[in-house]
């Protein structure tokens, strides 16, 4: 009779090793399959991330564009100033989106300047208040770049080009 249950302890010893054995397969492949359903929720997650940022960027450079045109309509100070702020605020949310890389951004930028530049002298606006309203939105190296600073002497002459210096510095 001891024999028969040492053999029954031995068997059931052998059963447990068994099912555990088959617990480490199944726990392993139920680890592989989650970390597979992680890393394809993660690859998903940064498409749909990707995606929103393409098209949240497209939206604004749509709204920047549009903006541009406006520039044509405007006849005073205050709807040109009115307009440099949400050009600064579209231009900021582009920056954050990170749809587009710097140069392009710069590159709008630079552009957007030169067209605000040109309709302030178009509406005859002072050079003062034009360069404290862009020294708040543009950086310093942008307004006293050679080019800038030739549009403003071309668009308002060299005393107007003196006053932008000593404002923008």
């Amino acid at each position: 009779m001891p024999e028969n249950i040492d053999r029954v302890i031995s068997l059931l010893e052998k059963r447990i090793d068994e099912l555990d054995s088959k617990l480490n397969q199944l726990n392993q492949q139920f680890n592989k399959r989650a970390n597979t359903l992680d890393t394809s929720v993660e690859e998903l997650k940064n498409q749909l991330e990707k995606l929103r940022a393409s098209v949240t960027g497209g939206m604004m450079l749509t709204w920047t564009i549009s903006l541009t045109f406006f520039l044509l309509l405007i006849s005073s100070q205050e709807g040109l100033f009115k307009l440099i702020d949400q050009f600064s605020m579209l231009i900021s949310s582009l920056e954050r989106v990170g749809t587009f890389d710097t140069t392009y951004i710069q590159h709008l930028k630079n552009e957007i300047l030169k067209a605000i530049i040109q309709k302030a002298c178009e509406i005859k606006c002072d050079i003062g208040d034009l360069a404290e309203k862009l020294v708040r939105h543009f950086s310093p190296s942008q307004l006293l770049s050679p080019e800038t600073k030739n549009l403003v002497r071309k668009s308002f002459g060299q005393e107007a080009l003196e006053i932008w210096e000593k404002i923008i510095k």
